[in-house]
């Protein structure tokens, strides 16, 4: 018999519950700053900025409980652009964290008239930055270092009208692992609406194809589960989720320039802060330390990824409130938990014959 002591280390289960992203407004392309993005009144609570990993979730149309329409629209012209601005928690600070890389898609879909989240197979996507093999970055590198600044070109055959522009970020620093069969894991996925208006009297033409923004990423499309680690970014799919769409079988829109630095915009005033949420109650089973890893660790895994199901559950009957974040809070101090636990592996030693 031989032993031997480890102390587990997974950093990157302890960075996702920290660093996140958002859109915080929309710059247009004379630099005025608009609040344009869709979000409901308790989104400065952490909802803004917080992951969707469930690729079913209603969430996956417009983040977190989008119910709210936004409080500005911003007007372009088919084929003009604008900006998103990105911050982690408020616009100009760490923007996402570097160890998120993944692509930046763009999907536009008509806003309904009655200001609702549209619903079905209806979105269309204009813009994909996914990994660039002559710099051998990824959108969110690019992302960072452009300050937080992601230009939109709209199609020039766009019809006018109302639209919400459907922003996504997909952070890849965990999905070497699925998120059904690994709650702790899991690609991540960074949802928001902004509404904007289509100038002109143009009817337009039909866009194709077309998703429902809820159902087309699922377990066995090529990218939701991709190690960063261990393959090149080359090997990411060129069209994470559907082909950019055309217009009546024409040309898609050209890729975007790269984001000129302008002078920044004032950011629109912040929303008062929310009352912290109560803090987070001790897990009920926390891990013994010493003793054998064989069963210690596999066992406190256990309780971590089935906390992290029944928060996913309650936050998906309850919606994103203070005691849903209570309890996301206790699953991240479980998984530090089980990443520091002080045990020792047994191994048995295997005989072998000697040939003479």
């Amino acid at each position: 018999m031989r032993t031997f002591s480890t102390t587990l280390s997974f950093l990157a289960v302890l960075a996702s519950a920290s660093a996140h992203t958002y859109v915080d407004h929309l710059i247009s392309s004379t630099g005025a700053a608009v609040d344009a993005v869709r979000h409901n009144a308790h989104w400065t609570d952490g909802q803004r900025n917080s992951p969707i990993k469930l690729l079913s979730s209603p969430d996956m149309v417009c983040g977190f409980a989008p119910t709210q329409p936004a409080a500005s629209r911003l007007t372009v012209a088919p084929g003009a652009n604008f900006q998103l601005v990105y911050g982690h928690n408020t616009v100009n600070d760490d923007i996402i964290a570097t160890s998120h890389h993944g692509p930046c898609n763009i999907y536009l879909a008509k806003e309904p008239a009655d200001g609702s989240a549209p619903t079905g197979n209806v979105w269309f996507k204009i813009q994909e930055e996914g990994f660039n093999a002559a710099t051998a970055n990824w959108c969110t590198d690019r992302l960072i270092a452009n300050k937080g600044l992601l230009q939109v070109t709209l199609p020039a055959h766009l019809a006018a009208g109302k639209y919400l522009v459907r922003s996504e970020i997909a952070a890849l620093h965990e999905a070497d692992a699925l998120y059904s069969q690994n709650p702790a894991r899991g690609i991540q996925m960074y949802v928001s609406c902004s509404a904007i208006t289509v100038s002109g009297t143009a009817a337009g033409a039909a866009f194709s194809p077309t998703v429902d923004a809820q159902t087309f990423l699922k377990d066995t499309t090529p990218g939701v589960q991709f190690s960063i680690y261990n393959q090149p970014g080359t090997a990411f799919p060129k069209n994470f989720g559907p082909v950019i769409a055309t217009a009546g079988g024409g040309a898609a829109a050209p890729a975007p320039a790269p984001a000129p630095a302008p002078t920044p915009a004032p950011a629109p005033a912040p929303a008062p802060a929310p009352a912290p949420a109560p803090p987070a109650p001790a897990p009920q089973h926390p891990p013994t330390q010493g003793g054998s890893c064989n069963t210690l660790i596999p066992a406190c895994w256990a309780r971590q990824q089935k906390c992290w199901s029944d928060s996913q559950a309650a936050i998906q009957k309850n919606g994103w409130n203070a005691a849903t974040q209570a309890t996301q809070t206790v699953c991240a101090n479980m998984a530090s938990e089980c990443n520091s636990i002080k045990c020792t592996w047994t191994r048995r030693r295997r005989s072998s014959a000697r040939q003479a």
